[in-house]
């Protein structure tokens, strides 16, 4: 392989903030292809019968693309004309970048899907233009490839196809490549799509997904202080039907892990045992770990009652369901990490059962296993009441910084933290797999005076994120509310959300686990206006690395604005402003990840590293990752 480097430029900005277990903190969501080099046509969504929307222009190393499109059912494309692109807030320090319209909705139903909006090219230098969101569809159309940058500009995001999910939108096309010169690059053209990932993303079943929130929420109670065996249909029950659900699945140990709770009883004194449901499947190197996970315990108005109906249907049916599906999609696939689905009880009750798994997850895997990532799933249901159809399509994402935001208000985009990361990563890969549902990235731990099952990994230094729905329903606990009352119910909730937020968290997930771990201790020299010099040690374990990428974000910003591509056999790189995106920017964070051959990039390496016109150092408080504010 040749000794260059290049840059690659991300998806389009995200929203302005912007293992699998039922906690992947969600307590308290059609892929698009990987870019292609050559030249030829982009291929456009499937003919149906309806109003013929535009398709994405083809993403070739030419810089020429064929029109897609054909008609869709599910709604037409949007339009091809964009607003300005590239600013200094999203890469574009000259001239300014095409973006697309955004696409057309699509009405559910069956038929195929609509084609999206033409992909914007970026023009003159650096600009970065947006690419707009494919149109959606109402059922199984084949999505457009990207359209071309050109002048430096990054490739827009394909016109889309409709996705299997009821009026669930269109799946991204991928972007387009970069200009011809670049073609000889390591991957040959901008970030590859998993074929096997987009396999598992299009398998989550709505109707699945719909069929175990209502098994869930038939149950009387799901309370951590009721009913603990199997004929009470309580908690006991439920954890025997998630158990034989995990268990009915094949290639899993599953089991029951059992922990004491103290606060059941009139006076706050009875001692109940309860069960977390454990599903692991080793991974080639097992002693790397994925989690996700979400809790399954219930309350009402009376926190404590073991015999008040409290059918949870939304707070925790949603993510137990989501939890369980993520298990059966992933089943017949091979991860290099550990993967871990997690159904978590006494959630409701302090993160009792969480708490347990967070110190002991060791014990069902190797003594010497390490959580990479925890992803928490909690109240993932769309409530239909406090959710309109733009919420529908967005999604919080809570992570914390460093110090871990209790008390104080939302944190700030000048900070670090390994939860960061994989919001960045959840932000970035998320957006390529799924690219129906937008990040609304929350900079703090949880919401003010509420909490989730991620804390108790955080607790232990385990990076960890909070899934959750853009608005719940008010006024939690209090009559008319529904959350944490007998009118959490099915009706008040869309399974589709829940189908496609699962979508983004098994993207995240598989993603994670089939990625190189991060390189080691990076360092980074230089100052003034650069170049700065990064080096790193190659990763400890997991595929072989192929390429390495380095990229930085402005302190002002959470995400990175382009990737500037590295051979695997170097370790040390000098990067520029121009090529890093950071031009005329005087604060910036930069770190560098690794990627195998079929295009797997693994998280950033932590800590990032703090740059301002004197020096690059590491942040003085970013290595103390359990602290609080």
């Amino acid at each position: 392989m040749q000794s260059i480097s290049r840059v690659l430029t991300g998806p389009g900005q995200l929203a302005s903030i912007f293992v699998l277990i039922s906690t992947l903190s969600c307590s308290d969501a059609g892929p698009g292809p990987s870019r292609t080099s050559g030249t030829g046509q982009g291929s456009g969504g499937s003919t149906g019968s309806g109003a013929t929307g535009s398709g994405g222009t083809g993403g070739v190393t030419t810089g020429s693309g064929g029109s897609g499109g054909t008609t869709g059912k599910g709604g037409s494309g949007g339009s091809d004309t964009g607003g300005s692109g590239g600013t200094t807030d999203d890469g574009g320090t000259t001239g300014s970048g095409g973006s697309s319209g955004a696409g057309g909705t699509g009405a559910g139903g069956t038929g195929g899907g609509g084609t999206g909006g033409a992909a914007g090219s970026g023009a003159g230098g650096t600009a970065t233009g947006d690419a707009g969101p494919g149109g959606a569809g109402a059922g199984g159309g084949s999505s457009g490839t990207g359209g071309t940058s050109v002048d430096g500009g990054p490739g827009g995001m394909a016109g889309s196809a409709g996705s299997p999910l009821p009026d669930a939108g269109g799946t991204g096309g991928a972007g387009g490549s970069m200009p011809p010169g670049d073609a000889s690059t390591p991957d040959g053209g901008g970030p590859s799509l998993d074929p096997d990932i987009i396999t598992i993303v299009t398998s989550v079943n709505t109707t699945r997904v719909s069929n175990d929130i209502t098994t869930l929420s038939n149950f009387t109670t799901r309370n951590t202080c009721s009913n603990n065996t199997a004929s009470g249909n309580a908690i006991g029950a439920a954890r025997d039907w998630i158990y034989g659900q995990l268990q009915s699945i094949g290639p899993y140990t599953v089991s029951k892990q059992n922990f004491n709770y103290t606060g059941c009883g009139a006076t706050g004194t009875t001692t109940v045992t309860d069960q977390n449901v454990v599903a692991v499947k080793l991974g080639t190197h097992p002693d790397r770990v994925i989690i996700m996970g979400g809790h399954y315990d219930s309350r009402t108005i009376d926190p404590v009652s073991p015999t008040d109906r409290a059918p949870g249907a939304n707070d925790s049916g949603s993510q137990t369901a989501l939890v369980i599906e993520a298990a059966r999609i992933m089943a017949s696939y091979t991860f290099d990490a550990t993967v871990i689905f997690a159904a978590f009880a006494a959630e409701e009750q302090g993160l009792a059962g969480s708490a347990q798994l967070a110190k002991n997850y060791a014990s069902l895997v190797t003594a010497n296993a390490k959580v990479e990532a925890m992803l928490n799933c909690d109240i993932v249901g769309g409530d239909i009441a406090a959710n309109d159809a733009t919420a529908m399509r967005q999604f919080r994402l809570f992570s914390s910084g460093t110090p871990r935001e209790i008390v104080t208000p939302m944190g700030k985009t000048d900070d670090t933290s390994p939860s960061r990361g994989i919001m960045r990563y959840i932000g970035y890969w998320g957006s390529l797999y799924v690219p129906s549902m937008t990040m609304l990235p929350q900079l703090r731990e949880d919401r003010p005076t509420r909490g989730g099952d991620h804390q108790s990994f955080l607790d232990q230094a385990i990076p960890a994120v909070r899934f959750i729905e853009t608005v719940e329903s008010p006024n939690a606990g209090m009559p008319g509310s529904h959350q944490h009352t007998a009118d959490d119910l099915p009706m008040n909730m869309s399974p589709d959300y829940t189908a496609r937020i699962t979508q983004l968290v098994v993207a995240t997930g598989a993603s994670l686990a089939r990625a190189p771990m991060a390189p080691l201790s990076a360092t980074v020299s230089g100052s003034g206006s650069g170049p700065w010099t990064v080096g790193w040690m190659p990763p400890a374990s997991g595929p072989a690395v192929d390429h390495y990428v380095i990229a930085a974000r402005p302190s002002t910003e959470n995400f990175y604005r382009t990737r500037v591509v590295v051979p695997a056999s170097t370790t040390s790189r000098a990067v520029t402003a121009a090529e890093l995106g950071v031009t005329g920017v005087s604060i910036f964070y930069i770190s560098v990840a690794a990627v195998d051959a079929v295009g797997h990039e693994s998280l950033f390496a932590y800590p990032e590293h703090r740059c301002t016109t004197t020096s690059c150092v590491v942040p003085s408080d970013a290595l103390n990752v359990t602290a609080r504010n």
